[in-house]
């Protein structure tokens, strides 16, 4: 084994697993920006209005060559392979993170409230609650609608269970508000 590697992996590539990890620390510090927000601290919501588009637009950006059925993924390339260029666009973060012959059907662990899937309800509900939109209401739908299971797994596992608040659906423009929906997580 050469100094540049460690247990066969290159430094880059030990460097890239640390920087393709962060999408799951990306909703984590959502979580906690919006806790912090929640008691006051209004610095915070700037960050979260900043980190709504990369957390809702995984969920919401089909149409631009991002399925959003791939959002909860746990890693996302976000460089090119090297010292390459950023991707700058989802589509092509999308192109350079997914096998197109290993097809996803479901988000990943969506019956789990420990899992991504409630990572990232839990962290849209945040940001639904303290910076509003229709995006962020769009991907909540789209999330709470791929994990109907999860409700049920809460009471096990209520680390994630966090509802928007109705002032947040308001804000939002209603887009939560349809039939048959309720605002529970």
């Amino acid at each position: 084994m050469s100094p540049d590697t460690v247990a066969g992996l290159s430094r880059a590539a030990m460097w890239r697993r640390r920087l393709l990890a962060a999408v799951q620390a990306v909703l984590l510090l959502v979580l906690m920006l919006g806790w912090i927000d929640s008691m006051g601290f209004r610095q915070a919501k700037p960050v979260l209005h900043w980190m709504t588009n990369f957390t809702a637009g995984r969920f919401t950006s089909g149409t631009r060559g991002y399925d959003p059925i791939y959002g909860t993924r746990y890693f996302l390339y976000v460089r090119e392979p090297g010292d390459g260029p950023w991707i700058n666009t989802g589509a092509g973060a999308f192109r350079h993170t997914f096998d197109p012959n290993k097809p996803v059907t479901k988000l990943d662990y969506p019956d789990w409230g420990g899992g991504y899937a409630a990572l990232a309800r839990g962290a849209l509900a945040t940001l639904l609650n303290s910076d509003p939109s229709p995006q962020v209401a769009a991907a909540y739908d789209f999330v709470r609608e791929h994990t109907s299971e999860m409700t049920d797994n809460y009471s096990r596992d209520p680390t994630f269970a966090i509802a928007p608040l109705a002032r947040a659906r308001q804000a939002a423009g209603n887009v939560l508000a349809g039939p048959g929906r309720s605002m529970a997580p």
